[in-house]
């Protein structure tokens, strides 16, 4: 299979537990403005983080942090709790043996961006032979938004031909998902 390389667009929103109304991302109703809670997690997840029972690793990578509500680099990513030889592919000679707690990392990119006062927000992944880090990345975000911001809930939509660029972003011309 050759190496295939996508990348995944997600919207995010913000609504208050009951309410079918977005708030905005700088509301007074949230403990901490969506942005700066977005790269507090970004920077504070910057360390390893190891989840035994999915043998899965994973932690940010920040290239990338402006005013404009951008926050771009990668979330190096990668499987570990199994054996395996690295043989080279012409001569079957073993390289190396790979131990159970060695971890297969790959390099995934990732950018959150967000217009200024807009209810609304995107995050892009990208993804290598159907590997992702998006749920683990994403569960874990969602899950601290929601501990720090009592009553609110964060969402995500998925949008499956991001090429398209939204009507709605058109007053928000911007290189972000360009």
């Amino acid at each position: 299979m050759p190496s295939a390389i996508g990348l995944r667009f997600y919207q995010i929103s913000i609504r208050q537990k009951g309410s079918s109304q977005p708030l905005e991302f700088e509301s007074d109703e949230l403990a901490t403005p969506v942005q700066k809670f977005i790269a507090e997690y970004v920077k504070k997840n910057s360390s390893a983080i190891q989840s035994k029972e999915l043998e899965r690793s994973w932690y940010f990578d920040i290239q990338e942090s402006d005013k404009l509500k951008n926050c771009r680099g990668y979330v190096h990513y990668g499987t570990f709790g199994f054996e395996s030889n690295f043989v080279d592919s012409r001569t079957k000679a073993r390289n190396y043996r790979r131990k159970i707690t060695d971890v297969e990392e790959i390099p995934l990119y990732f950018e959150f961006w967000s217009p200024p006062s807009e209810t609304f927000g995107f995050v892009g992944f990208q993804s290598f032979q159907g590997r992702s880090c998006i749920n683990l990345v994403m569960s874990g975000l969602k899950e601290a938004f929601e501990n720090e911001n009592q009553g609110s809930r964060l969402y995500t939509k998925r949008y499956f031909q991001p090429m398209q660029r939204p009507a709605f972003l058109e007053k928000h011309r911007s290189n972000a998902f360009a």
